[in-house]
């Protein structure tokens, strides 16, 4: 019985067993800007006013290029199989549109691959809610490649030029990665079952 349950335990502390999901780790910019910045804008956080609560506040005053890098404590090891999503808005602008804006670029391992989130710019006045799965199709990689670069995120950028010109002011909040299921290894799993037999036989042979 002990060496049937050290079994399992260790198939399940080296993760062979599987868990029902994992984490998702979410900037809600409840507290603060939690790290993320915009060079070439002005990024202001707000207490109040964003989807709810706290959020991002970006104007162009130059005319430059916007990108916003995420924080560090979003940089981390990323998982096949999850969702990358934020929300956004666009306040107020005074140029024509660009294609750029939603642009999430991922880099790491050596890899950098780029999609495009978000289909012309942010609705004006209200918020919306953009998302991308993280898969190797979708990002241009092979599974090899896509998987080795989430492995070892260094970098997580997202364009948020969103017209030409000056005086675009954008609202970002709630970005989060949300990582896949886990799924139990199929060698595994039929090992537990043989295990779980055994213990049964055994129980009922001890009564």
């Amino acid at each position: 019985m002990r060496k049937l349950l050290a079994a399992a335990a260790a198939l399940s502390a080296a993760g062979l067993l599987g868990t029902a999901s994992a984490a998702t780790l979410t900037a809600e910019f409840d507290t603060g800007a939690e790290g993320f910045t915009a060079p070439d804008f002005i990024l202001q956080w707000q207490a109040t006013g964003g989807n709810p609560d706290g959020y991002l506040r970006l104007e162009d005053d130059t005319g430059g290029f916007g990108v916003l890098f995420f924080g560090p404590a979003l940089v981390v090891p990323l998982e096949v199989g999850g969702t990358i999503s934020f929300d956004a808005t666009l306040f107020s602008a005074t140029g024509g549109n660009t294609p750029d804006f939603g642009e999430l670029t991922l880099s790491g391992g050596g890899f950098t691959a780029t999609v495009d989130m978000v289909t012309g710019v942010p609705p004006t006045g209200s918020w919306q809610t953009y998302s991308v799965g993280l898969d190797a199709a979708t990002f241009g990689l092979s599974t090899g490649d896509f998987a080795t670069m989430l492995a070892n995120i260094d970098g997580i950028e997202l364009v948020i030029e969103s017209t030409f010109g000056i005086n675009e002011v954008l609202g970002f909040d709630n970005f989060r990665v949300s990582a896949a299921d886990a799924v139990p290894v199929p060698a595994a799993a039929f090992l537990f079952a043989s295990l779980a037999g055994a213990l049964a036989v055994r129980r009922r042979m001890a009564r």
